[in-house]
């Protein structure tokens, strides 16, 4: 439905989904993600992006009806609970919580 309407008023990319996986709740934010858990986030995050774009591979076309998505926040944004702050974490936590969404959303 999202897209759909989206395309009714001739918008073909969405800023969706949200990958980030909170993990400081003084991020501002917090309510744009799907949480803390990176297994949940990697697949409500893969699943909204199929759904934007009608399914299918990232080789296929949009389907009518559907948009082009594009996944935000960079990796590990909201780390620290501040927009900006460097990131300082091992790479073992990088890859297991932070990088795990951007995995299966590519």
């Amino acid at each position: 439905i999202i897209a759909y309407e989206a395309t009714v008023f001739g918008i073909d990319l969405g800023f969706a989904p949200v990958l980030q996986v909170l993990t400081d709740p003084r991020f501002g934010r917090f309510t744009e993600s799907y949480g803390g858990d990176p297994i949940l986030v990697s697949h409500l995050g893969f699943y909204m992006s199929r759904g934007l774009s009608g399914g299918g591979n990232l080789s296929e076309y949009i389907k009518p009806g559907h948009i082009n998505n594009e996944a935000k926040h960079f990796l590990g944004y909201a780390y620290g609970g501040k927009d900006g702050l460097p990131l300082d974490v091992s790479t073992r936590t990088l890859r297991e919580i932070y990088m795990r969404p951007w995995e299966a959303f590519v």
